[in-house]
C-alpha cells in the first residue's frame, strides 16, 4: 500500500509548469499556456473509496448522455494516488483544458476521455495541472511513458479515467 508521502512524490514526479482547480478553470482557463502539452487531473489523497454520482450530468453535442455504470467506475477506481487522468494534446493546452471543463458543465463540447471524473460529487475541488512539451518532443510519447510508469506503480492499472470502453 503506497503512503501519502509515496503520493506526494509520485505528483512531484510529474514535472508540472502549473496547476489550477477544476472551480477556477471552469471560469477561465486564460492561465493555461497556449502550447502543446500533458495534463494531469489530481484528487486529495484519501483511503476512502469515493461515491460515485449515477448520473453526471455529461452530454456530447447530440444530447446522449455518457454517464458510466456505477459499478464499473467502481471496478476502475485505483487507490493509493492522486492522479485520476492523464490527458495530452499536440496543440494547445489552454484550448484543450477549456473543451474538458466545458464537456463537465454539460456544454458542448467534444471531449469525451476522462469524462468519469465528472461523475464525482467532488470533482470542483480537482486540480489540473500541466506540464508543457518542448518543440522536438510529442505529447503523445510522453503520455504513453506516463501511463506505463503509473501503471508500474499501480499493479497494471490506468489512472481512474484513463480507461478504455
Amino acid at each position: 500500500m503506497i503512503n501519502k508521502n509515496e503520493t506526494m512524490k509520485e505528483v512531484a514526479d510529474l514535472n508540472m509548469n502549473g496547476c489550477a482547480t477544476v472551480k477556477e478553470l471552469k471560469q477561465s482557463c486564460s492561465r493555461i499556456p497556449d502550447c502543446k502539452g500533458i495534463y494531469f487531473i489530481l484528487r486529495e489523497f484519501t483511503n476512502e473509496v469515493p461515491k460515485f454520482r449515477e448520473n453526471g450530468a455529461v452530454k456530447m453535442h447530440d444530447g446522449k448522455l455518457l454517464d458510466y455504470p456505477v459499478d464499473l467506475l467502481d471496478s476502475k477506481w485505483v487507490d493509493d494516488t492522486q492522479i485520476i487522468y492523464i490527458g495530452k494534446t499536440d496543440s494547445s493546452l489552454r484550448k484543450r483544458i477549456g473543451t474538458y471543463m466545458r464537456f463537465g458543465q454539460g456544454k458542448d463540447a467534444p471531449h469525451r476521455g476522462g469524462r468519469a471524473i465528472w461523475q464525482l460529487p467532488d470533482s470542483d475541488e480537482f486540480v489540473v495541472g500541466w506540464r508543457l512539451v518542448g518543440p522536438n518532443e510529442s505529447a503523445r510519447d510522453l503520455e504513453n511513458r506516463l501511463l506505463v510508469e503509473f501503471k508500474n506503480r499501480h499493479r497494471g492499472k490506468l489512472p481512474f479515467a484513463n480507461f478504455v470502453e
